[in-house]
């Protein structure tokens, strides 16, 4: 129930975050930096918490075994408090529309590859579970591409 929450919760945050920065444009640096704020920082927050507090709920989200230590789950849970809390800094200490792009860049190339390794492993499966495929990878790989176009464009601007 509570890896299902959460998971809602980035949704809603993606969809919210993404409403506001094409709102927000032309301004390119507002638009990065409700981009940061909405996804990266939102995101890379409450995935930690999603992947190392509530590990086993969403290990079974996912597929995941859970019958031994959750260092997959840790090591994702990490990766994800990493971005948030460089987005997060780079929010806070005014680093700049350049800075959050990188920020950006990086974890938008991390949700790619997660979304790749998602549709392989939904794949490698018979039968393929599409509604997990769509809901798991088609979302992370829509938000991973919007963060990089949004990257993208901080870059050119800063």
């Amino acid at each position: 129930m509570i890896a299902t929450v959460i998971g809602v919760s980035r949704l809603i945050a993606a969809a919210v975050a993404i409403f506001f920065a094409i709102y927000r444009l032309p301004d390119v640096a507002a638009a990065v930096q409700a981009t940061n704020v909405g996804i990266v920082v939102y995101f890379g927050l409450v995935s930690f918490f999603s992947h190392v507090v509530f590990w086993r709920a969403d290990a079974e989200r996912l597929g995941v075994d859970t019958s031994g230590y959750p260092f997959f789950q840790w090591e994702v849970g990490f990766g994800n408090l990493a971005f948030g809390v460089t987005g997060l800094f780079a929010y806070l200490l005014e680093w700049g529309v350049l800075a959050e792009a990188v920020v950006m860049l990086g974890y938008g190339i991390y949700l790619a590859q997660a979304a790749l390794l998602i549709t392989y492993k939904v794949l490698r499966n018979t039968p393929v579970n599409l509604g997990k495929l769509f809901l798991s990878a088609g979302a992370a790989l829509l938000i991973a591409g919007y963060l990089l176009y949004f990257a993208h464009l901080g870059i050119l601007h800063g």
